[in-house]
């Protein structure tokens, strides 16, 4: 039994392949930009940024958030960061709720 794969498979695979190094590519500029802006180390950056809301939406294809650029992505990420740090002060404000 032979196999044979089409070549309509095998460039399917190529751009499936090609766009997740883009994707990838971009992800590491934004990291870089973020990483020069704060005055931090790109592998400390990395991780925050890939558990953050903007880097799913960048990764997710069919939002096609790429199309934004690298600086766009770098300042939505550091919008959310600071969504997150006003929710979580509001929060330390306010302290727990008392049941009563």
């Amino acid at each position: 039994m032979s196999y044979t794969i089409s070549k309509q498979y095998i460039n399917a695979y190529k751009k499936k392949e090609t766009y997740e190094n883009a994707i990838n590519l971009l992800a590491m500029m934004v990291i870089e930009e973020i990483s020069r802006k704060e005055g931090r180390d790109p592998s400390d950056v990395l991780p925050e940024f890939l558990a953050s809301d903007t880097a799913a939406l960048l990764f997710d294809e069919t939002s096609k958030f790429w199309w934004s650029g690298p600086s766009a992505i770098a300042d939505n990420y550091r919008q959310e960061q600071a969504r997150k740090a006003e929710a979580a002060a509001g929060n330390a404000e306010t302290g727990p709720q008392d049941a009563s």
